[in-house]
């Protein structure tokens, strides 16, 4: 018995060990891969710009991952979930895609990497004045010192590589996040659809969303031919490894909520963010000031703090069950 718990523990910190890595060799990769598309130029140096397209191929590559997640992951799928749940949730998932990717042509990479580490913002805002939701001076102390990191890395950018626009994309990026995820909870709720399923309809509504908006654009008309060009390969092999990593990164994100606590979810997927920073600074060789390292301080804080949260709380919800159990007995 002793030797099967051992074994059973193993087991479990390996898998641990998997999907640890697995997001944050998928997310790292992909986040430089996202930065390398946004500063490419073409010959006659005309940037990359065709967001919807790239995120078409992106949703694409996600739903083929759904596919494979589903197949690995071996939680049976809801029979009867009706694919019109996730429209609402695809609606604001690929809108915070598409800010988030467009903020990239009016700010610097870091700005993007922490600026989408700061959800907790808005969801504070829209819960305090809009729901009269109470929270901690901790919460508040959280905020403050992350919006103050973003103020801070901001004003002392150079050159003006990040305009205003590029932080209001960025700032509705992050309130389509915070929609996002409780229209999924509601599907996985009253459907008992799994992830590789909410996985799959969201990113089919998105697509089929995403052809309509380029084929009224019109951005088809350039992008294809941009993209086929002989001279652009490096760029298309980009796009695919990039939707590659983001097929792979959901997959893990799936399978770790599947087996571990949300906190273990919540903890990798913070500091994978710090990290992202650290590996766009060193790579692409962004040249910071003593100043906007104080403002990614003051980020990598409030995050700490957040998580801290996280886990008091966690800790506090299995000690009153504990108790409750006891009691029980």
């Amino acid at each position: 018995r002793i030797q099967a718990r051992t074994q059973g523990k193993m087991g479990t910190e390996l898998q641990m060990l998997l999907c640890i890595g697995g997001i944050y060799t998928s997310y790292l990769a992909y986040g430089l891969l996202q930065e390398g598309i946004y500063k490419f130029e073409d010959s006659s140096g005309r940037k990359f710009e065709f967001t919807l397209t790239m995120l078409a191929i992106q949703c694409l590559a996600n739903m083929i991952g759904a596919l494979v997640g589903q197949a690995l992951i071996g939680s049976p799928p809801a029979k009867n979930l009706p694919a019109s749940a996730l429209i609402k949730p695809a609606v604001s998932f690929i809108g915070a895609m598409f800010c988030s990717n467009q903020a990239l042509q009016y700010v610097s990479y870091p700005v993007q990497a922490l600026g989408k580490s700061c959800k907790m913002v808005p969801v504070l805002a829209v819960q305090r004045l809009w729901f009269k939701k109470m929270y901690t001076l901790r919460d508040y102390l959280m905020v403050a010192l992350v919006t103050v990191g973003i103020i801070v890395f901001r004003y002392k950018s150079k050159g003006g590589e990040n305009s205003a626009f590029g932080l209001v994309l960025l700032f509705l990026s992050l309130c389509l996040d915070g929609v996002t995820g409780p229209y999924q909870e509601n599907v996985k709720k009253n459907h008992g659809a799994n992830g590789p399923q909410i996985m799959f309809y969201c990113n089919m509504w998105a697509f089929g969303l995403l052809a309509v908006a380029i084929a009224a654009s019109g951005e088809y008309a350039e992008s294809l031919p941009y993209l086929v060009n002989p001279g652009n390969t490096d760029l298309l092999v980009k796009i695919g490894m990039f939707s590659v990593m983001s097929a792979v990164g959901q997959n893990f994100i799936f399978l770790t909520l599947e087996k571990f606590d949300a906190l273990i979810l919540t903890t990798v997927t913070t500091t994978r963010k710090c990290f992202t920073v650290a590996v766009s600074v060193v790579y692409y060789g962004h040249e910071l000031s003593a100043t906007q390292y104080g403002g990614i301080a003051l980020v990598v804080a409030g995050l700490g703090l957040e998580l801290y949260g996280k886990y008091t709380k966690s800790q506090a919800q299995k000690t009153s069950t504990g108790e409750a159990s006891k009691k029980a007995v």
